[in-house]
């Protein structure tokens, strides 16, 4: 029987900090409110499009959307929890 870990079973949610493949770059991400945002300090709204798209999605997933800059892709390596 497989075990599954808790990790896996994680979706992207507000409050979730999630590890990504985003531009060429491996980051963790905290999906906040927008007002709460700060990109520099990896506070990412979840009224951006990228984030938005990544709502629902789990590890392993890849998803896209378009953004003032052009269509972008980005990787979901881990969820790890609003605490984790």
């Amino acid at each position: 029987m497989a075990t599954t870990t808790v990790e896996t079973q994680r979706t992207v949610q507000l409050g979730s900090r999630v590890r990504v493949a985003f531009l060429g770059e491996i980051e963790v991400w905290t999906i906040v409110h927008g007002s709460d945002a700060n990109p520099l300090s990896f506070l990412m709204s979840e009224d951006s499009p990228i984030v938005a798209a990544m709502i629902g999605h789990g590890v392993g997933e890849r998803v896209t959307a378009m953004t003032p800059s052009g269509r972008q892709g980005i990787s979901i390596l881990a969820v790890l929890g609003a605490d984790g």
